[in-house]
């Protein structure tokens, strides 16, 4: 199955090619079959310039096949010219001065071609260059978006991992007062010291200013520490 579809594939290709070139080929045989009964009707007019129409015929031909194509209708434009309208006619012998004017047709007819697919090749590479600093350009916007992506990810993360490290210092820093709170509760029996110690503890860690307290039996307040940043 995979031979037949890349024999498919390769057949494809090679008729493209086969039309393409029969087109350009045939369009240099039709122009030139055009030329010769536009000839004939120019009549007179056509006597001294026999290959008036066959010009033409040849530089449309090579503007759309090509050289191969445009210098197939300059020798069938000058077998047509000398055999129908350069004396005598019917015969493809001709004087001496005939084939001057011959060979003048051939060789502008040569550099018309010539100049046409010099032409014909610019447009093409052209066209070409332009197809491929398309594709690039897409290429370049494909990655401009990936690395786009890439750093709002990159700083995504960076922000969840900036959160999760406060978070962590906040629990660290929760523990180690608990520790130290722990340890001045421990450290003496005297309520007072102990209140104040806290307090140093709660100042400036979680807050500027800390008071605390005591209610006395007869329901009034009497203040048992105080702890500022100030002091």
């Amino acid at each position: 199955m995979a031979t037949s579809d890349k024999a498919l594939g390769g057949e494809a290709p090679r008729a493209a090619v086969m039309r393409s070139w029969a087109l350009r080929y045939g369009f240099a045989l039709l122009a030139t079959g055009l030329a010769l009964p536009v000839t004939f009707a120019l009549g007179r007019y056509a006597k001294g310039t026999p290959f008036l129409a066959f010009y033409t015929a040849v530089a449309l031909t090579a503007w759309y096949g090509g050289l191969g194509p445009a210098l197939l209708a300059t020798a069938l434009s000058v077998l047509a010219a000398n055999y129908y309208f350069i004396p005598p006619i019917g015969t493809l012998t001709k004087a001496p001065d005939d084939f001057v004017a011959i060979a003048l047709f051939v060789v502008v007819a040569v550099i018309i071609s010539s100049l046409s697919e010099s032409l014909r090749a610019a447009r093409e590479r052209a066209e070409r260059e332009s197809a491929d600093a398309a594709a690039l350009a897409g290429k370049l916007k494909v990655q401009a978006d990936e690395l786009e992506r890439k750093a709002a990810e990159s700083e995504a993360l960076a922000r969840s991992e900036e959160r999760a490290n406060e978070q962590l210092r906040a629990a660290a820093e929760g523990q180690q007062f608990l520790l130290e709170a722990a340890r001045a509760l421990g450290s003496s029996l005297n309520m007072r010291a102990v209140l104040r110690e806290v307090t140093s503890l709660v100042v400036p860690r979680f807050a500027d200013y800390c008071l605390v307290y005591l209610r006395q039996p007869d329901g009034t307040y009497v203040q048992a520490a105080c702890a500022h940043v100030d002091r």
